[in-house]
């Protein structure tokens, strides 16, 4: 017959009791703290929105002379705020926001987000760099606009254009015939943007320098310009699709 110690047995149970309720303890602790801090940060950012919203909208009628300092943790907040404005306003209400952009160094912001591995602060910060249309921009965007990823890409070749719409036309259209993830749609969106008539003589040029199986999403573009520029471009090369 086995011998049994149960006052082994109660130990036993009372230390894995004792650290089942320390465990359970360390849990509660570690997600209030964890919940604490994500209240803090949360209360934090709605206030740094609140101040900031304040002053662009008051640097629409004038650029205020003291600037509070952007601190890392907010500038994706301030991007996506000066963004917005951006996107919203018209060409003519927007000579106060560049002002602003200019006081605080937003160039060199947007290029430090830039860098980071975040998909969407990249997008967040290309954006900027279009809307900023700083030419020191330019040769970065041109290396970027290859990157593998459709919807950034498609964002680096908006922020050429903003930069200076006739010269992206020669880094643009030749990636209309090369990127099959470039929907039509997607090409169509950017000549609107670029205008009809400043890419028209160049995209009838990019359709004689295009392989054969490229030519038949460049013919469908052709809808975007002049008739009479569209018939000649289509008969002369109709027997290549």
């Amino acid at each position: 017959m086995s011998f049994i110690d149960f006052e082994l047995i109660i130990y036993l149970a009372w230390r894995i009791g004792f650290a089942c309720i320390f465990v359970s303890a360390l849990l509660f602790w570690g997600v209030l703290a964890v919940r604490r801090h994500f209240d803090k940060k949360a209360k934090r950012a709605s206030q740094f929105r609140e101040m900031w919203e304040t002053i662009l909208l008051a640097s629409l009628d004038r650029v205020p002379d003291d600037l509070p300092l952007i601190e890392k943790q907010d500038q994706i907040t301030f991007l996506l705020l000066w963004n917005y404005l951006e996107e919203l306003l018209l060409e003519e209400s927007k000579e106060n926001l560049q002002i602003l952009a200019q006081r605080i160094d937003l160039w060199r912001m947007a290029n430090r987000v830039l860098r980071k591995r975040n998909l969407k602060s990249r997008l967040l910060a290309v954006n900027t760099l279009g809307w900023l249309k700083n030419k020191d921009s330019w040769n970065l965007l041109t290396k970027l606009i290859k990157h593998r990823d459709t919807v950034f890409s498609l964002a680096v070749a908006r922020a050429l254009i903003h930069i200076n719409p006739r010269k992206s036309t020669w880094v643009i259209l030749p990636l209309m015939a090369e990127r099959e993830d470039w929907s039509t749609d997607n090409c169509v969106d950017l000549i609107k943007l670029i205008g009809p008539d400043e890419i028209t003589d160049k995209l009838i040029l990019q359709i004689y320098r295009t392989p054969p199986r490229s030519l038949p999403k460049l013919i469908r573009l052709l809808d975007l310009l002049p008739p009479a520029e569209t018939d000649q471009v289509v008969k002369k090369n109709i027997g290549k699709i």
